[in-house]
C-alpha cells in the first residue's frame, strides 16, 4: 500500500458518506412531452400492424408530494442498490448474494453542489458497461424517490421496497416472461407503506436508466404501458411512479419522474402461512368485453398479497445479512423455482457469522474484503441483532416470526440514526429503516 493509494481511498470514503441534492425533473411540460412520445410510438406500432398498447395517460409531476429537495449520499444509494438486488437471480454474483455488485460503483458518484458522476463513473469504457451502470444505478435512485414520496404521503408509516417480478411470481407462474407485446422489459418495484395491524398502501415504480437525454422520453413512454400492465383491485386504482434516471457528466444525476393518480390499499399482514396462488395473467377493463393481458389482483386476495410483500422483504433481508439457509423459508414454491437450494459458489459463499456495533446498535451479518488502489477495504452488510433473531429463531410459523419482526422494526424505524458516517467504525455506515446496515472502512 502506498501513501498515494491511502490518500485516494480516504477521499473515496469521504465522498461516499457526504449527502448531496439530486435534480428531479417532474413538470407539466415533461408530461406533455411523454404524451407526444406515446402518440408517436402508437403510430409506429400501427404501421407495423402491432396491437395497440394500453397506457397510463393521466400523468402529473411529483414535486407537490415532496416537501423539499431530494438528497442522498453515494453510500446510501449503494445501500439501496444492494438491498433491492439481494435476491437478484441473474449474473455470477448470485452465489455470494448479488448485493456485493454495488461495490463496483463506490467511485462512480461524487457529492458536489449536487450529486454527479465522478471521473471514474464517466469513463466507463464500453457501451455495454454504460448500459449496465445506468440500469443498476437507476434502481437506487428510482427506489429512493419512491421511498421518499411514500414517507411524505403517509407519515408515521414504515416503508419497504421489493422486486415486483419476484412478488408477482408467487401468484402468476408466467410473471417473469409476460409483458406488453413489442416492449423491452423494465425494472419494477413495489413500495409498501405500512403500520402494524393496518392495511398497507402500495406504489408501483417503473424504472429505466440512461446516459443520454435523448432516450429519456422514449423510456418514460414505454413505462406508461408497463405501468398499466399491473393492477391491484379495480382497474386504475394502483398509483405508479415512472422514472428515467439520466447519468450526465455535464449536468449530474437527474431523475426524470412522473406519477399517475390512485391509492391502492391492501389488507393487513395476516396470521396464517403464505401459499402460492395461480392466477391467470389477464385483467378486466371497464368497457372492454374480453379480458386483456396483464396482472390484476382480485380485492379478496389483498391479505394474501400483503403477506407476499412482507415475506419477500424478509427473504431479501436474510440474503442481505448472509443467512442464506433462511432465504427460501420466506419464499413461496413458485418464487423458489429459479433459485438454488443454497446460494453457494466456490470462493464467494455468504455466511452470517460476523458482528459489529454501529451507531450504537448491535448488528449481525456477513462481510467482504476487497482492494481499492492497493488498500484493503472491509464491507459489512447485516441486520440489527434483535430483528435478525426474530426472523431466524424461535418455534412457530414463519408468519408469527414476521409479525413480531414488523412490530419491532416499526418501532426501531422511528428512532434510527440518520447520519451516514460512524466515527467509531471509521467509515460510512448507513442504517435503513428496515434495520439493515451497509458499512465500509479500511481493514484494520
Amino acid at each position: 500500500m502506498t501513501q498515494e493509494g491511502a490518500n485516494r481511498v480516504a477521499a473515496v470514503l469521504d465522498d461516499l458518506g457526504r449527502a448531496a441534492a439530486v435534480h428531479v425533473n417532474s413538470t407539466d411540460e415533461l408530461a406533455r412531452q411523454i404524451l407526444r412520445a406515446t402518440t408517436k410510438n402508437d403510430e409506429d406500432r400501427a404501421r407495423k400492424d402491432w396491437p395497440q398498447l394500453r397506457r397510463k395517460t393521466d400523468l402529473h409531476g411529483v414535486t407537490p408530494w415532496l416537501s423539499g429537495p431530494v438528497r442522498i449520499a453515494p453510500w446510501q444509494a449503494l445501500h439501496q442498490l444492494a438491498h433491492v438486488t439481494a435476491l437478484d437471480e441473474h449474473g455470477g454474483g448470485r452465489g455470494l448474494a448479488a448485493h456485493w455488485t454495488c461495490l463496483k460503483y463506490c467511485q462512480a458518484l461524487h457529492p458536489a453542489a449536487s450529486l454527479e458522476l465522478s471521473d471514474e463513473g464517466d469513463t466507463v469504457p464500453k457501451r455495454h458497461y454504460k448500459t449496465a451502470q445506468s440500469d443498476e444505478l437507476t434502481r437506487a435512485f428510482a427506489c429512493h424517490l419512491g421511498e421518499q414520496l411514500m414517507r411524505q404521503r403517509y407519515p408515521d408509516h414504515a416503508v419497504n421496497i421489493v422486486d415486483a417480478d419476484l412478488v408477482l411470481r408467487a401468484g402468476w407462474i408466467r410473471a417473469a416472461s409476460t409483458r406488453p407485446f413489442g416492449l423491452k422489459g423494465c425494472l419494477k418495484y413495489f413500495v409498501e407503506a405500512w403500520r402494524p395491524g393496518e392495511p398497507s398502501k402500495v406504489l408501483l415504480v417503473i424504472a429505466h436508466g440512461t446516459h443520454g437525454k435523448g432516450t429519456v422520453n422514449g423510456q418514460l413512454a414505454r413505462a406508461t404501458a408497463h405501468a398499466d400492465f399491473v393492477q391491484l383491485g379495480p382497474y386504475g386504482e394502483l398509483p405508479t411512479l415512472l422514472v428515467s434516471t439520466e447519468l450526465s457528466r455535464a449536468k449530474g444525476v437527474i431523475i426524470h419522474a412522473l406519477a399517475t393518480p390512485g391509492e391502492a390499499e391492501i389488507g393487513a399482514l395476516p396470521a396464517h402461512a403464505l401459499q402460492d396462488r395461480n392466477f391467470f395473467p389477464d385483467m378486466h377493463i371497464p368497457g372492454v368485453d374480453k379480458p386483456e393481458p396483464g396482472f390484476q389482483l382480485p380485492a379478496e386476495d389483498f391479505e394474501w398479497f400483503a403477506s407476499v410483500l412482507a415475506h419477500t422483504e424478509a427473504a431479501g433481508l436474510m440474503a442481505f445479512a448472509g443467512s442464506v439457509d433462511e432465504v427460501n423459508n420466506y419464499l413461496t414454491k413458485q418464487q423458489r423455482k429459479s433459485r438454488p437450494d443454497r446460494l453457494v459458489m466456490p470462493g464467494i459463499s455468504s455466511v452470517c457469522d460476523t458482528e459489529h456495533r454501529l451507531h450504537g446498535h448491535h448488528f449481525v451479518g456477513t462481510d467482504h474484503v476487497f482492494r481499492l488502489h492497493g488498500v484493503r477495504l472491509e464491507v459489512f452488510s447485516g441486520l440489527r441483532e434483535d430483528l435478525h433473531r426474530l426472523l431466524v429463531n424461535g418455534p412457530g410459523e414463519r408468519a408469527e416470526h414476521l409479525r413480531a419482526y414488523r412490530e419491532a422494526a416499526y418501532q426501531s424505524a422511528l428512532h434510527r440514526p440518520t447520519a451516514v458516517w460512524d466515527l467509531q467504525w471509521g467509515g460510512p455506515a448507513h442504517i435503513a429503516a428496515n434495520g439493515a446496515v451497509l458499512a465500509i472502512r479500511r481493514l484494520r
